[in-house]
């Protein structure tokens, strides 16, 4: 063998270029966080671990080194002033801003560190000796790209140019913190200018803060919330957010992403405004409340051919469909995310899911109209459903195959029928490369439609989450064990709102059933029966040389014993099981 063919032979990966390993890097990042303290287990730390060359183009790479470190926060009041204002001071825990000064020294640069600042549930549980005051948090921000503000806005401590260097900013604070006034007097004046801001997501209730200081037209993503589902009574002021649409609406020339939740009058303000629809990517929609029409949501669409994601939603469904009449049918070629809500036409989701690009979809539909979508739509990558059965579908057992190939994520809504067949189940679906499956169904399901689907995939799941209220088949055992048996190499299971039998948990507690999981919840019906089944596994495991169950939630529906006993044995029994075993386990008496 010669020096050359050695030399390729032990660095096969030098002929790679780095343009392609850097898609690879990204591709094998994107569900990892970069953990702070560094984990040199997990991506994007290992991989400079690897050889020079990769450490040298991981690094290169800026959107592997985003570190989110989440702060935690109380607001504190004190009485009124002499002015009247009651405004909140804060303290917060200090190990988050200890983790911050980590990650200034570690990460390379051009990283991005994201801080979230989020409410304490719980109150007074953040000790002085542990907690840092809002003047000395503030040093943190001028070193920050993103932020996220959920707690009541005090501009206090935001002094101007504090946030001068902010890219992407959040302001959501949970309603049950704040009031109507909180939001209506929110203004993006209180800490000065900031001109590199691209991406603002903002729950408010008046414009102020859009005109006050934020730089329009650099913004490329706008998030605008004037309600949540519990503020949906709040007060708006439609006349001042006319005003502003109409005069401004033309300095939004960068915009290319807008997210709006908002009521149906808003809405239609937003629609007669000169935003440069032509140029959007994304848009969503959630609305409270019907549009009279759908024409001018559609006269914008018309505009927006290079969209590649589109919600269309409501927050409220007591409402029959906006009339459309489709004579002029919208399309998007490039179209590859679309969430359409159960008051959208299918005759529009029809058109909508004609580009042959799409990869997410996510609406309520029947199944027939569900079969249709799939056909045309062979690169479908995550499908996300509420079904209903079809009357038109009795010869779909004489049907072809609908195979998508690359189909990883099934997440299936059923409603209840009183005979279920193949005309409310989608079993003409084939998804070889499935790896997560989740049905919800209300009232009782035959278990064998599930198991079907996996066997005729020959599915590699690593994941399944199912929610009935009752398995039905002639021999319920028999059904369970045949679904089970088909999950042999799955690592996390959710099994909710039906029983396991002590047939099949004595399986399971042998190690004939589910042998790969490490995530587990399940509902049992004593406490004595789940404690002894998990102690049989984990002891089975044990003596196999590994446990591989790292984390069980159980909910014991036992309703003869007194809950407060209950609760103080599933606690002695979870701390057991941990000291044990080494094995998270929480136990929630129903």
């Amino acid at each position: 063998m010669t020096a050359t063919v050695i030399h390729y032979v032990a660095q096969p990966f030098d002929s790679i270029p780095p343009e392609i390993l850097c898609r690879i890097f990204e591709l094998i990042s994107c569900d990892f966080p970069c953990t702070i303290p560094p984990d040199v287990r997990e991506p994007p730390w290992l991989l400079g671990q690897v050889c020079s060359n990769w450490r040298k183009v991981s690094r290169s790479i800026q959107s592997l080194w985003k570190a989110e470190i989440i702060v935690l926060g109380e607001a504190l009041y004190t009485s009124p002033s002499a002015s009247g204002s009651n405004l909140p001071h804060y303290q917060f825990k200090k190990r988050p801003f200890d983790a911050f000064e980590v990650a200034r020294g570690v990460l390379p640069p051009g990283s991005r560190i994201a801080i979230k600042v989020a409410h304490e549930p719980f109150r007074n549980s953040i000790p002085k000796s542990g907690s840092i005051s809002s003047h000395d948090a503030l040093k943190f921000l001028p070193h920050v790209k993103e932020l996220s503000w959920e707690l009541p806005f005090n501009p206090a401590i935001f002094p101007p140019g504090s946030l001068a260097e902010i890219e992407q900013l959040s302001i959501n604070p949970h309603p049950a913190l704040i009031t109507p006034n909180d939001l209506a007097a929110l203004s993006a004046d209180h800490f000065g200018p900031s001109p590199r801001l691209q991406n603002l997501n903002i729950l408010t209730l008046t414009p102020h803060f859009l005109s006050s200081g934020i730089p329009l037209s650099r913004l490329r993503c706008l998030k605008l919330a004037t309600m949540h589902p519990c503020t949906r009574w709040w007060p708006t002021d439609h006349s001042v957010w006319r005003d502003f649409f109409m005069s401004r609406a033309n300095d939004f020339s960068n915009l290319h992403e807008i997210s709006v939740v908002a009521d149906s009058k808003l809405v239609e303000i937003i629609l007669q405004a000169n935003l440069p629809w032509h140029q959007f990517t994304l848009f969503n929609l959630a609305l409270d409340g019907p549009l009279t029409s759908l024409s001018p949501l559609l006269d914008r669409l018309r505009l927006s051919t290079h969209l590649t994601n589109l919600g269309l939603s409501n927050l409220s469904t007591k409402h029959e469909p906006p009339y459309y009449r489709d004579d002029n049918p919208v399309t998007f070629p490039f179209l590859q995310t679309l969430e359409a809500g159960s008051d959208i036409p299918f005759s529009l989701v029809k058109h909508w899911t004609f580009s042959s690009n799409l990869l997410c979809l996510d609406v309520e539909i029947s199944l027939s109209d569900l079969y249709s979508v799939l056909r045309k739509s062979p690169h479908l990558m995550k499908v996300t459903c509420s079904v209903s059965p079809s009357t038109d579908l009795v010869s779909s057992v004489y049907s072809p195959d609908i195979v998508l190939p690359y189909l990883t994520h099934l997440t299936l809504t059923l409603h209840q029928v009183q005979e279920w067949s193949p005309a409310s189940f989608p079993t003409l679906l084939v998804a070889p490369d499935l790896t997560s499956l989740e049905i919800t169904v209300e009232g009782s399901f035959p278990l064998n439609f599930t198991t079907d689907l996996i066997n005729r995939s020959r599915a590699q799941l690593s994941s399944i989450e199912f929610d009935f209220y009752k398995a039905t088949s002639l021999d319920p055992n028999e059904s369970i064990f045949s679904l089970l048996d088909s999950l042999k190499n799955v690592e996390t299971v959710e099994i909710g709102n039906f029983d396991l039998s002590h047939e099949v948990l004595d399986s399971f507690a042998k190690g004939a059933l589910l042998p790969h999981v490490r995530f587990l919840t399940l509902r049992v019906m004593t406490l004595k029966l789940f404690v002894s089944t998990i102690n049989k596994r984990l002891s089975y495991e044990q003596t196999c040389g590994s446990i591989r169950l790292r984390k069980i939630d159980a909910f014991v529906y036992d309703h003869d014993r007194d809950l407060d006993l209950d609760a103080l044995t599933a606690m002695t029994a979870s701390q057991e099981i941990k000291e044990r075993y080494g094995v998270e386990c929480d136990i929630h008496n129903m």
